[in-house]
Order: C-alpha cells, then sequence, then structure tokens
C-alpha cells in the first residue's frame, strides 16, 4: 500500500513539476513574441501631426466587444498618424496586449498591438476604400467600447472644441450601443444629419480629416464648461420626458452606486462587491439602488443630479460618466473595500491614508472635495456587515 501510494504521491509532484515548467515555457514565448510585436511596431514609419490640423487619410479599424479600438489612420506616403491612437504614442505594454491575472489586477487581453500592426499591413497593401468628402473629425476613439469613462472625456475633448461648427461631420463606429450614456451625451449635441457612420474591417479615404489628439488621460477640471453644458440640455429635456409625478418620486433620494457583481458590462470585475445583503436592506429602507445598466439615461441622470445623499466609489470603482451627474451639494460618502478587514466601518477622510493611489483625477476630481466620510468593508458584504451598516444611521 505504501509503494502504491508513494507512486500516486510522485506521480502528482511529477504532474506539478510539468505543469510550472510549461507554464515557464509559455511565459518566454509570449515574451519572445511580445519583443517581435514591439519591434514591429516601433519599425513601422511614423508622423505626428498637430491637432487641428486638416490632412487627408486612409482609415481603418476592427471590432471586437469590450475590446480597446485599433482604429488607425495613415498619410498616403504609409506613415502611421501617432495621434490616431492612443496605443502607439504609449509605451509599449506587455498587458495591454495579453492581459493580467494577478491578485491587484485581472484584464482581458485587447491583442492591440498585434491588431494595429495587421491594420496597418492592411491600409498598406488594399488599394479598395470608400472616399468622405465632407471636413470631418472621429467622436469615437480607442476606448468607445472598452471604458465608458476614458470614452466620454475623449468625446468631451472633441465637443468642447468642435461643438459650435455646424460645418463639421462626426464619424461613429456603425457597432456601437446607441443608447449607452455615451451615445446620450453625443445626442444632445450632434444633431444625426452632422453623423457619419463607418464600419470595421473598411478602408476609407477622408479627404478632410481634421486631427485631434487622442489622449488616454484626461483631467476633469478642464472640462466644467462643456459638463455643465451637458447638464443644462439634460435638465431642460427631463423636464419634456419625466412627468411632474414621477421627478417627484425620484427627487431628494438615498442612493448607492457601487460596482458590485450584479453588473456585467465592465472591463475590470475584481474589484466588484457582492452586496446583494446589503441591497437588500437599502431597498427595505427606501433608498435606491443604482445599476446604471438597467435605468434609461434621463432617468439615471435626474436621479444622481437630484440625490440627497450619495454612497458610492473612490478611485475606478465605477464610472466617471456616472459621477459627472452628482449633485454637488448632496452629502457624498466612499464606499471602498478594506481587505485587511472583515468589518464595515466609517471613518473620516482627511485623518486616513487609505486613499493613497486610488484617487484618480479623472474619476474623482469632480466631486472628491465634496466628499468627507469613507465606509471601509470587505469585498464579500455579510449579514454582520448590514448590521455595521444600520448603524451607522445614514
Amino acid at each position: 500500500m505504501r509503494r502504491r501510494f508513494n507512486r500516486r504521491r510522485n506521480f502528482r509532484r511529477e504532474d506539478i513539476v510539468h505543469k510550472i515548467r510549461e507554464n515557464e515555457i509559455q511565459d518566454i514565448e509570449k515574451t519572445n513574441n511580445f519583443k517581435n510585436i514591439e519591434k514591429e511596431l516601433k519599425d513601422i514609419p511614423k508622423i505626428e501631426l498637430k491637432s487641428g490640423e486638416i490632412h487627408e487619410t486612409l482609415d481603418i479599424y476592427d471590432f471586437i466587444e469590450h475590446l480597446w479600438i485599433s482604429k488607425i489612420s495613415i498619410l498616403k506616403n504609409n506613415k502611421l498618424i501617432v495621434n490616431s491612437n492612443t496605443f502607439i504614442e504609449q509605451d509599449v505594454r506587455e498587458f495591454q496586449e495579453y492581459g493580467e491575472n494577478t491578485d491587484l489586477s485581472k484584464t482581458i487581453p485587447h491583442k492591440i498591438y498585434s491588431r494595429i500592426i495587421k491594420n496597418y499591413n492592411k491600409l498598406k497593401i488594399d488599394t479598395k476604400n470608400i472616399v468622405i468628402e465632407d471636413k470631418c473629425i472621429f467622436l469615437h476613439n480607442s476606448f468607445s467600447t472598452g471604458n465608458v469613462g476614458h470614452n466620454l472625456f475623449c468625446i468631451f475633448n472633441i465637443l468642447q472644441n468642435y461643438k459650435d461648427n455646424i460645418n463639421i461631420k462626426y464619424i461613429l463606429f456603425d457597432e456601437i450601443e446607441e443608447n449607452d450614456m455615451c451615445s446620450n451625451i453625443i445626442k444632445l449635441f450632434v444633431p444625426y444629419r452632422n453623423i457619419i457612420k463607418i464600419k470595421r474591417d473598411t478602408i476609407y479615404n477622408l479627404k478632410n480629416q481634421i486631427i485631434d489628439y487622442e489622449r488616454p488621460f484626461h483631467r476633469v477640471e478642464n472640462y466644467t464648461t462643456i459638463i455643465n453644458c451637458t447638464l443644462d440640455k439634460i435638465k431642460i429635456n427631463n423636464d419634456l420626458l419625466l412627468t411632474p409625478e414621477y421627478k417627484k418620486k425620484l427627487k431628494n433620494r438615498k442612493i448607492i452606486l457601487i460596482k458590485n457583481t450584479e453588473q456585467k458590462n465592465m472591463i475590470r470585475f475584481e474589484d466588484r462587491f457582492d452586496a446583494k445583503l446589503l441591497f437588500n436592506h437599502l431597498i427595505e429602507q427606501d433608498w435606491l439602488v443604482i445599476n446604471p445598466e438597467e435605468l434609461n439615461f434621463f432617468e439615471l441622470s435626474y436621479i444622481l443630479m437630484n440625490a440627497k445623499l450619495i454612497v458610492t466609489a473612490p478611485g475606478r470603482g465605477i464610472s466617471c460618466c456616472n459621477k459627472i451627474f452628482f449633485n454637488l451639494n448632496a452629502k457624498i460618502i466612499g464606499f471602498l473595500n478594506d481587505p485587511s478587514r472583515k468589518d464595515l466601518y466609517l471613518i473620516n477622510k482627511k485623518e486616513n491614508e487609505i486613499l493613497d493611489g486610488k484617487y484618480d483625477a479623472m474619476c474623482n476630481g469632480y466631486y472628491y472635495n465634496k466628499m468627507e466620510q469613507l465606509i471601509l468593508s470587505p469585498i464579500n458584504i455579510s449579514y454582520e456587515n448590514v448590521n455595521e451598516f444600520k448603524s451607522l444611521n445614514l
């Protein structure tokens, strides 16, 4: 019996060692392959153009749901326009190609660099294209299917500079959902006659493309004008679309808006709260539990703009796109995971360093200074944690 047991145990050990070696080989192959991708991307001839300039370009993109979009533009001399895609300008990073799977971060493989290279080679070889003569600018961007916050501020950047120019056409990707948050904001500013929709895997010859710099990061304070203009337009629409009785029902409510396991459309899943028990309690107490994926755009914006108490996530816990609607006269309390403890408790923001490294000028800058307190909670919220929340008497 002992001999048999040892053979099984030795087999298991050999199997584990084999698996470790197999993973090491895969990592080496992945690294070598990435070095080839990095070199191939580096060897592509490039040119950086100034924002606001008008150029004739060839353009293409592919489309995979929830992944960065690999839209690129080149000149007639085959030079890749650096500012046509933010991932051309950035340092090449392996996790943007292959994704990450660690305790701190889990991201899907976007294959962004290999897709850019593939698109570039197609632009060089394929002579068949669709000509667009209009003076136009891209309103959709690399983030239009992968990150709502980045997408929003890229859109704001364009709208803030060009929304009053009635002679410009705006280019949108045909595959993007027409009723998502950013699409509804676009509709507030751009009439349908000024929209040009293009399709994936198709080459377009834009005779008069206005070049703009596609930035990966924006500071919210640079966009207060366009944000306020957006809010004014939404208020006008809310008066037309929501009845007085319904607005009264949605106004001055306590709301909670945190990333949770009921939400599906996100790029990072590791920091979602399992908050079902807490949500059930809050619903019984007449709170509104907000899931932006399930609410009409104008309902959601009205609730957030008129809330009296907002419990929400600092850091990147929810989309920047929701946060621009926050009522800045409301009491705003942060809700953050504390992996070091199992209890739920309240702290004063100023007296603690718990947010060090979690503050994001793009996501948080709009409301962060209005937030004085934080709730720290386990990622999986228990009955005990619900009772601890009750004791806060919010």
